[in-house]
């Protein structure tokens, strides 16, 4: 039987949740997206997930490897494979996917990032395993990876590739809101679908603000910018609310990957990105999110977030979970009421609906 769950002191408050590293690393949050997807084909996740595949590389760059075939050890290491086999080893459902025929609508580049860097660090647009191989060697010292399907055809502003940076209060066990004020970070060098590969085409692709400061001529006020903006926002932020709900819908019972306690709150940034279609996806979730990437052109988002997470989070929510949880979304909207947050998702994740109880397991 799984341990019970940490309970805090009722009368402590803190300003971490409880958890482990699956939105931590880029790995553990597709391999959560997947489950929910396979759980309720119906998810809206299904729709905002690009196609990703997780590498991981330990046993290429294990010099002694052995392996236990059904009793009998076989030795793999640097006197029977090189380097690049057992490499090819380890990506052979990166090769399979690399080298498929592209479906029509489909796109030939492949982004990959390392599970657990940020700011940027190591990301690379490809579009073959030759490609794959040599990034994966040259950064070695990195065994954790995600592969995922490049979207090709962003919906542009101001000619300009971007995607949207979403702040979230998630309190207690659980209830979310989400700050509305959504970030839009586009790149400084107009978007032409030039070829990504090229290190001269990085700054129009790669919209990260730690990659955009690299450039010589970066100048934050023509890359920092609100989801407002946008013609349709509203639209748009209504989309955002319902795909950041199931993402952390999809959490719930997972307590060996992520487990919020009550008397607790924490920001999480999440980043999204949207095609010329219009249709949504997810980046990426960071917990313990820089705040930083508003600039000093719109500092004033994140003062008024902060604001407004003291009024929302601690002299209206934790202040009365001490009298015992009221885990309904309509309270959690009123709690909301006057700030720039929205109530979007409100679950008792606990027992008996509040402090002290066990945790559902679904």
């Amino acid at each position: 039987a799984p341990p019970p769950p940490l309970q805090p002191h009722p009368t402590t408050i803190q300003r971490k949740t409880q958890r482990t590293t699956s939105t931590n690393t880029k790995a553990q949050l597709w391999h959560t997206c997947r489950k929910r997807i396979s759980k309720v084909p119906t998810s809206v996740l299904s729709r905002a997930v690009p196609f990703t595949l997780v590498l991981e590389t330990w046993e290429a760059f294990d010099e002694d490897l052995q392996i236990n075939m059904g009793g009998d050890v076989a030795g793999f290491g640097a006197d029977v494979l090189t380097v690049s086999q057992r490499l090819a080893w380890c990506l052979a459902d990166a090769k399979e996917a690399l080298e498929k025929e592209v479906a029509p609508g489909e796109s030939s580049l492949w982004i990959v990032k390392p599970s657990y860097a940020n700011k940027g660090a190591e990301v690379v647009i490809l579009e073959s395993y030759e490609e794959l191989e040599a990034h994966l060697l040259e950064w070695h010292s990195l065994r954790e990876w995600v592969l995922q399907r490049y979207i090709s055809r962003p919906l542009l502003f101001q000619g300009r590739k971007f995607h949207f940076r979403a702040y979230v209060l998630a309190v207690g066990a659980l209830k979310l809101y989400f700050w509305d004020e959504v970030l839009l970070l586009s790149a400084q060098q107009p978007y032409d679908g030039r070829d990504p590969t090229s290190e001269s085409q990085r700054l129009a692709h790669l919209t990260n603000t730690a990659v955009q400061a690299e450039g010589v001529d970066f100048d934050e006020s023509q890359c920092v910018h609100l989801l407002r903006d946008l013609e349709d926002s509203e639209v748009i932020l209504a989309q955002l609310h319902k795909l950041t709900a199931e993402l952390f819908a999809a959490y719930e019972g997972e307590i060996s990957t992520f487990q919020p306690v009550p008397n607790c709150f924490e920001h999480f940034g999440l980043d999204f990105m949207m095609d010329e279609e219009r249709n949504v996806w997810l980046l990426e979730a960071n917990p313990g999110p820089d705040f930083k990437q508003t600039g000093i052109t719109l500092q004033s988002v994140v003062s008024k977030l902060i604001d407004d997470t003291v009024t929302v989070a601690l002299e209206r929510d934790l202040t009365s979970q001490q009298q015992g949880s009221d885990y309904s979304l309509e309270t959690a909207e009123r709690r909301a009421l006057g700030t720039g947050f929205s109530a979007i998702y409100a679950s008792s994740w606990l027992g008996g609906g509040g402090p002290g109880g066990g945790m559902h397991l679904y």
